[in-house]
């Protein structure tokens, strides 16, 4: 009895300890790099809890050195049942559970040691026997261990129900004995009750279980619905071949508006240089008063818009969905550099936006007065392409890799725009404290925080990272490369620990979004609007010919 009670404390410093020295230590090397890139993905959710928002490093010491604390504390039997010790666990507990479920993560662990850590305080505060009755609990002996973990998670709030009243009962019961024992008869009761009906409702759980099962082998069949009854907005055609208004492509499409695509950690051997990866569109906005382009010149800027996913994700069926996390580049030159060596200087306009934020202030169209000419329009933006792509590193360098899978074949305008079916550019990001040349400077910097600013130290240029993007007026220099090999050139390391190459990682990531799109809709403009969660017939269709 007292080894199994103590199971959950075992478990927890078991937990602590292990993730504590995985932050701190590279004795763990898979680990420790598992943990590295989810500490990447989770810190900006976590500050300013945790003061390191950009300097990953330092955010994985400060997080494991608190846990090397909680663990020690668990182990210790003078402090264990400490508030202040229950305190530790459920605060890292909320907090890796609220930046999981930010980036769309399962919960379970969090909740799990939530559950375990309450076990652990009741225990050392109220002792085994009592703890036992306070959670519903039978013995040991009438009752298998494997049957404990599910029981304490179902029964948590009830047991903290009873610590309470069990309290009030042992205030009122200093006078007599008598009172304390007349109270505690109920808890004593409820015990015995279960001891009594839990083998029968689980027989009759396992007989429930066997039944649906036998029928799960019968063949289902279906019965068309009457047409009066169908709720699916469809109508069965009349004689003459006329049907009324929602078909099921409609249908699809609200059925596809629900859903998201992203299935993180599906991935688990994604090679450690692909710092992102993620969903690229490309749009252009033709100048001022101009709603039908017939060149390159009527074009006044082209745009991407990054949807970062987590690099060990996959792809699904339906929408990418929005986390709010997309990023829009402004390309003055209207094209991305054409050939190798090209440069290029394009910046951050919008930064952590919504589906909503780009509909409201950059898909649409807007109109403005001017004194001389009266009323002038801006065109909404036109879609050129969506693909995929990789934020990857070398070393001394990092690359923005794509791959387009819209369209199928490239026209006139993607040329035009600079667009490949594949591409790759050296991406360096600017030190907002030196002046730029006259023709690219924005009339405000870029408000870097104090972990990027140290990264740059003297330099004018340093390589970029994803976390550069999340500044709106960051300035970025693009370099045109010879293909991507380079760019998704494989590192030494992950090749002997067995990862993928980053080009078949993005090759695999492009089929994926080749499926994905077609899922949305056979006409590529509404598939690409339909993923934004637009309307596409409020917007120009996607072109490939002026």
């Amino acid at each position: 009895m007292g080894i199994l009670i103590h199971i959950p404390s075992y478990i927890l410093i078991v937990e602590f300890a292990v993730a504590a020295i995985a932050r701190l230590t590279n004795a763990l090397p898979l680990l420790h790099a598992r943990t590295y890139r989810k500490s990447r993905l989770t810190a900006p959710f976590l500050y300013p809890i945790v003061p390191f928002q950009d300097d990953v490093p330092k955010h994985m010491r400060y997080v494991g050195a608190w846990m090397l604390l909680t663990s020690i504390m668990l182990a210790c039997p003078a402090t264990r049942g400490s508030i202040v010790t229950l305190g530790l666990v459920l605060f890292w507990t909320a907090t890796g559970a609220w930046s999981q479920a930010r980036l769309g993560m399962t919960c379970r662990v969090p909740i799990m040691n939530t559950c375990l850590a309450i076990c652990v305080y009741l225990t050392e505060r109220e002792g085994p026997k009592r703890t036992l009755s306070f959670l519903q609990l039978p013995s040991c002996t009438q009752m298998p261990v494997a049957w404990y973990p599910s029981i304490i998670y179902q029964n948590i709030s009830s047991a903290i129900m009873v610590t309470t009243r069990s309290s009030d009962v042992r205030d009122k019961a200093q006078d007599t004995k008598e009172g304390l024992e007349g109270e505690e008869s109920p808890v004593v009761g409820e015990k015995h009750d279960l001891e009594h009906k839990k083998p029968a409702s689980l027989s009759a759980k396992r007989a429930k279980t066997t039944t649906k099962s036998s029928k799960s082998h019968q063949p289902k069949v279906e019965e068309e619905p009457p047409e009066s009854q169908r709720t699916d907005g469809a109508r069965q055609p009349e004689k003459d071949g006329t049907s009324e208004p929602g078909t099921q492509e409609d249908t699809k499409a609200e059925q596809s508006a629900t859903a998201t695509a992203e299935k993180p950690h599906q991935d688990p051997d994604v090679p450690s240089n692909i710092l992102e990866k993620g969903i690229v569109y490309v749009f252009f906005r033709p100048r001022v008063n101009i709603t039908d382009p017939e060149s390159v010149e009527d074009v006044a800027r082209t745009y991407l818009l990054l949807r970062p996913i987590a690099p060990d994700a996959r792809l699904g069926e339906g929408p990418i969905g929005d986390h709010g996390n997309s990023r829009l580049f402004v390309v003055p030159k209207k094209a991305l550099p054409k050939s190798a060596g090209e440069r290029l200087m394009v910046f951050v306009d919008m930064a952590q936006v919504s589906f909503q934020q780009l509909k409201d202030d950059f898909l649409k169209g807007t109109e403005y007065e001017t004194k001389t000419r009266g009323t002038s329009h801006v065109p909404p933006a036109t879609p050129a392409a969506e693909g995929v792509y990789a934020i990857t590193s070398t070393g001394r360098e990092s690359h923005l890799v794509y791959m387009l899978t819209l369209p199928e074949e490239l026209g006139e305008v993607q040329e035009e725009l600079g667009l490949k079916k594949e591409g790759s550019f050296i991406v360096s990001t600017k030190n907002p404290s030196y002046p730029g040349p006259a023709n690219a400077q924005l009339p405000k910097k870029p408000e870097f925080s104090q972990g990027i600013m140290d990264e740059f130290a003297k330099k004018r240029w340093i390589p970029s990272k994803p976390a550069h993007f999340d500044f709106v007026n960051a300035q970025l220099l693009l370099v045109g490369e010879h293909g991507v090999e380079k760019a998704t050139e494989p590192q030494k390391d992950d090749e002997a620990d067995g990862k993928e190459e980053p080009k078949e990682v993005l090759e695999e990531f492009e089929d994926e979004d080749v499926k994905r799109m077609e899922g949305l809709g056979a006409d590529i403009s509404k598939a690409i609007f339909a993923d934004l969660k637009a309307r596409a017939e409020e917007y120009p269709k996607l072109k490939t010919t002026f």
